[in-house]
């Protein structure tokens, strides 16, 4: 049973991550969200850091652009929502609107893709040791109503979080029965155990102010200390907010804000070419060039996890030469075509290359990282597995874009002797289907962590999506990756995972696919669209030239 809590909450946990990222792109077509440049790349943190990460301040991640004071005041910013789960209650808010919620409530800290480290309700977590931490709170700070934000708040939200499975990840390793208040900008936070995830999964957990809170109040009205407050709500329509003028930092530089729900690809692209809207938080692959032929800046960036096809233990690709028949047979590049029309790349290793704590020393860890598609390896695998007249067993949550890229490897499998089936599954069937592995022989979904950490996600993984991958090899890799996770000291962390990735990576068992695609497009007249890690816009640093 315990497991089973542990499942669903990591599923529900995950699917809200990338909900908040599917708000912030990727299209009809798309599962959601995209890779580009040198944003993954990582910087050092301090020698006393549990975590890889370096502080920033806000203004080092804003464009230099001359904003037009005059049209900030008096012209309001529209932007696409492709959905509306009814509630601006940030802990019963679910998919892409969650993102809309960091607009008028805000956590301790933010990440910016990179890993860089954003301060905001806190201004320092200084580790006493392995499991005690000072936090330290941003001082003359209020809520919407008026409240003073404290250190009660944090603790307040901290149990809340410990409370709905939803959100235990935000808090997962923390304390609760020896956290406590110190003063009232103050805190000492107790680790049950080291665990590198729980800084960045902090991010996620938004304060509440404690005297006022009320989930049905909250949900039509806002009371978080962020830099907006809403005015007006009808869902399924739109939302309207102001400017919080009583904001503890720079004030947002647009004064209104209307988020406008917006759910078909085709209402976006009208929405834009009548002017409707100024930044569409989704827009569609195959509307792409269309929307940068209007003028539009079209922002390709990852989404925040790798498309993925998980390889069974069980059955047909019990064995090791089985399972890199498969792998040999991904043809990552036509798939890329199919889902994401070429515009994606692929990794050179089992993970995303935009996880925070992402090495250099991950690429190329087997051949196939460094030949890839290879139709001659593939068959001389299956050969030797015994493979070949076997048929495959392929499932898919029914995505369109997981569909075409099984399509693909089932035509690429039949050109080495192995046939394949494909069995496009709804989202709840499908959950329960990827829990026995006796059930199917190749998955396609997605891979990533709350967290945003390559750590987290091969250690955890194994665990919460049984392949049944037993015996020493799992053993002796597991016992690492976890070792890895409670690792306090960088330097030994890195190490550890560096083992743990080639084991896991020799082990294959899964296929990254391809880095999932964000797309998001604004008008040429708007500056400064940040989003952060977790796929957040931070609305108050817009502005209109």
């Amino acid at each position: 049973m315990k497991r089973t809590v542990k499942i669903l909450a990591l599923l529900m946990a995950l699917a809200m991550v990338f909900g908040m990222l599917a708000g912030c792109g990727g299209g009809s077509k798309t599962p959601d969200a995209a890779p580009s440049g040198d944003e993954g790349k990582k910087d050092e943190a301090p020698a006393d850091s549990g975590l890889n990460v370096r502080d920033v301040t806000e203004d080092q991640a804003k464009e230099d652009v001359t904003k037009d004071e005059d049209t900030n005041e008096t012209r309001t910013l529209n932007i696409s929502l492709s959905d509306d789960c009814g509630t601006l209650n940030p802990m019963a808010s679910q998919g892409s609107f969650v993102s809309v919620t960091y607009a008028f409530y805000e956590p301790l800290w933010d990440y910016l893709p990179s890993g860089e480290r954003v301060w905001l309700l806190a201004t320092s977590y200084e580790p006493v040791n392995e499991t005690q931490y000072k936090l330290t709170l941003r001082e003359g700070v209020k809520f919407a109503n008026g409240n003073d934000f404290t250190a009660e708040d944090v603790l307040f939200t901290m149990k809340l979080c410990a409370e709905d499975p939803r959100f235990y990840l935000n808090v997962k390793a923390i304390d609760l029965e020896k956290t406590c208040v110190t003063g009232k900008y103050t805190m000492d936070v107790y680790y049950t155990n080291y665990d590198v995830t729980q800084e960045p999964n902090m991010l996620q957990m938004l304060i509440y102010d404690e005297e006022s809170y009320d989930p049905e109040y909250m949900s039509n009205h806002t009371i978080g200390t962020g830099k907006y407050i809403v005015t007006d709500y009808v869902v399924n329509s739109h939302i309207t907010a102001e400017r919080n003028e009583n904001y503890w930092g720079d004030k947002a530089n647009i004064k209104t804000i209307n988020f406008k729900v917006i759910g078909e690809a085709a209402q976006i692209i009208n929405a834009i070419e009548t002017g409707d809207i100024d930044v569409a938080s989704v827009v569609s692959v195959a509307d792409a060039d269309y929307v940068k032929s209007l003028g539009y800046t079209l922002d390709t960036r990852w989404g925040g996890y790798c498309n993925t096809a998980y390889l069974s233990f069980h059955g047909a690709l019990a064995s090791k030469d089985a399972r890199w028949a498969v792998a040999y047979a991904f043809d990552r590049e036509s798939m890329n075509l199919a889902m994401y029309n070429g515009l994606s790349t692929y990794p050179d290793h089992p993970v995303s290359d935009h996880m925070i704590d992402f090495q250099e020393g991950f690429r190329d860890l087997t051949d196939y990282y460094v030949e890839g598609y290879n139709l001659e390896k593939a068959k001389e695998y299956a050969e030797k597995s015994g493979l070949v007249g076997q048929t495959l067993k392929i499932i898919t949550n029914g995505n369109e874009t997981y569909n075409d890229a099984a399509q693909i490897l089932k035509n690429s499998l039949h050109q080495i002797g192995v046939e394949a089936t494909i069995t496009p599954l709804d989202q709840a069937t499908y959950f329960s289907s990827l829990m026995d592995a006796s059930g199917f022989d190749i998955g396609f979904y997605f891979v990533s962590s709350p967290s945003m950490l390559a750590s987290d996600v091969i250690a955890n993984y194994p665990d919460f999506v049984p392949l049944d991958w037993t015996g020493p090899e799992h053993d002796e890799f597991s016992e690492i990756a976890h070792a890895c996770v409670h690792e306090f000291d960088e330097a030994k962390r890195a190490e550890l995972l560096s083992e743990a990735m080639v084991k896991f990576a020799d082990a294959c068992m899964w296929v990254p696919v391809n880095e999932s695609l964000a797309l998001r497009g604004w008008d040429s007249d708007v500056a400064n669209v940040v989003y952060m890690l977790a796929g957040n816009c931070d609305y108050g640093q817009i502005t209109f030239k």
